[in-house]
């Protein structure tokens, strides 16, 4: 049997009310005991380092929970953290690089509600991280929370007060657990081994975040210099930065001037979702290149702030800290996807000639068609059904025709293709009705309604996903016919 580590550090979970409002009470062995399912899953060791709302989180504390999980590490097969929500992201997010490269699963998981509530979310959420840390195919750190396996630097709290309180931002989440059952993305696979875990131990948590403002002044920067060796800089849009602040002060000089004594700006941008490009518009082309400054990309201000204290950490070397920190560590950023994306496209072409680019055309007109057509017809509130069955008529005619060109194959295989997306959406639409399936099964449906689409049918949505997911597998099989 497995041994896990359950590591209480407070938060919603462990709270009680004492008549001035909810503060963390109750120990790691109390919140266990709450939930008798866990007793048979493993051999559950508990430590409880502090007993805090995690608004009083502080980098020195995430050196704690850090040094607790080194000094277990031998002795337990994964780790689960007990923490509050709201800095929650942040302690994930530094554990990732404190403690990287991980065979063995790092998981933080809390709740919205007490675990004393009685509609409380804490049991769930502690029971399926205890899963998630248990399957041999977790690994690094990550946050478990409705329902969800984030990646610990991709998470951040979209919701204040809903079960499913947390994101995966810019990156597919890692797997989804729907009862015992965990559900895995493709792109998070087994931990290979090829380097050992990876343990470090300094940080600089001299590290402050500027949310740009119209007319904020350019002079904070100067205000910030004794107190801060590092500044993350949330422009505006996809990296924005205005000319002047309010009193006519130059931006450019004030950053040019930060950096040049020494000290580290990370851009980054204000906007949640696609990231950062400093050379689209004029007002950021400026600072693309600059020696000392960095870009964020697409990863979240949590994660920035705990990369930048770490890799200040390591080094006050410009060129090392640069190094670390365009380093890809736990999935926060995706340069090496697309790498790979591009090494398929370069071999298939390689291999297949004209048939592979027309390949490729086919793939990204798919793509955006789904984005730009399927998506935005469902979203106002067309038949499902009909769209769908639209939608992959025409990308199949689109797809057959571009590989195979026209003629008496491409009619014979698109007319056997739409024969069997037909099939497939009466069985899809029988067996749905059948076992009454409800459309809210799908990922993100109930973000999908928070949002403010109530009225969509999620089951026919749920119908339409069935036959224009193996549309694909039927254009294949009816080309082969």
């Amino acid at each position: 049997m497995k041994r896990i580590l359950l590591i209480a550090t407070g938060g919603t979970i462990a709270s009680t009310e004492d008549g001035n409002g909810l503060s963390p009470a109750l120990t790691g062995e109390e919140l266990a005991q709450s939930v008798p399912e866990i007793s048979g899953l493993c051999e559950l060791d508990v430590v409880q380092p502090m007993n805090i709302d995690s608004t009083n989180m502080r980098p020195s504390d995430w050196m704690r929970i850090r040094d607790v999980i080194v000094e277990g590490y031998a002795d337990h097969d994964g780790f689960v953290v007990l923490h509050g929500t709201d800095t929650m992201s942040y302690t994930a997010a530094a554990l990732s690089y404190l403690i990287q490269d991980s065979p063995k699963p790092i998981v933080l998981t809390g709740s919205q509600k007490p675990m004393g509530n009685p509609f409380t979310d804490a049991k769930l959420n502690l029971y399926q991280s205890l899963l998630y840390a248990l399957d041999e195919h977790s690994h690094d750190v990550s946050i478990v929370f409705g329902g969800v396996a984030i990646a610990g630097t991709r998470a951040r709290k979209q919701r204040t007060m809903s079960f499913n309180a947390f994101i995966s931002v810019n990156y597919p989440p890692i797997a989804y657990i729907r009862n015992d059952r965990i559900v895995r993305n493709g792109l998070h696979g087994t931990h290979q081994g090829e380097s050992p875990v990876r343990f470090y131990d300094n940080i600089d948590p001299r590290v402050f975040v500027l949310k740009l403002t119209p007319g904020v002044n350019p002079g904070i920067l100067d205000a910030l210099a004794d107190s801060y060796d590092a500044v993350i800089l949330e422009t505006f849009g996809i990296g924005g930065i205005p000319e002047f602040g309010e009193s006519g002060e130059s931006f450019q000089e004030a950053i040019f001037r930060w950096v040049d004594s020494g000290r580290t700006v990370v851009m980054t941008t204000q906007v949640p979702e696609e990231g950062l490009d400093l050379g689209v518009y004029e007002v950021g082309r400026a600072y693309a290149d600059h020696p000392g400054i960095l870009r964020g990309d697409d990863m979240t201000t949590e994660t920035l702030v705990a990369k930048t204290m770490w890799a200040l950490g390591q080094s006050r070397d410009a060129a090392e800290i640069q190094r670390l920190f365009y380093s890809q560590v736990n999935h926060d950023r995706i340069p090496m996807e697309i790498m790979l994306l591009a090494l398929f496209v370069i071999f298939l072409v390689m291999f297949v000639g004209k048939t592979g680019v027309r390949a490729v055309l086919c793939f990204i007109l798919t793509i955006l068609t789904i984005w730009k057509v399927l998506v935005p017809f469902f979203l106002k509130g067309y038949n499902p059904i009909w769209i769908g069955i639209a939608f992959t008529l025409i990308l199949s005619v689109m797809i057959i025709a571009l590989v195979y060109g026209f003629g008496r194959r491409c009619a014979s295989a698109v007319s056997g293709t739409f024969l069997g997306v037909l099939v497939t959406c009466l069985l899809g639409m029988l067996f749905t009705d059948l076992f009454k399936i409800h459309g809210a099964v799908m990922s993100s449906s109930e973000s999908l309604l928070y949002a403010g689409y109530q009225d969509l049918n999620l089951t026919r949505i749920f119908m339409a996903s069935i036959f224009i997911g193996a549309s694909g597998a039927l254009i294949d099989l009816s080309v082969d016919i």
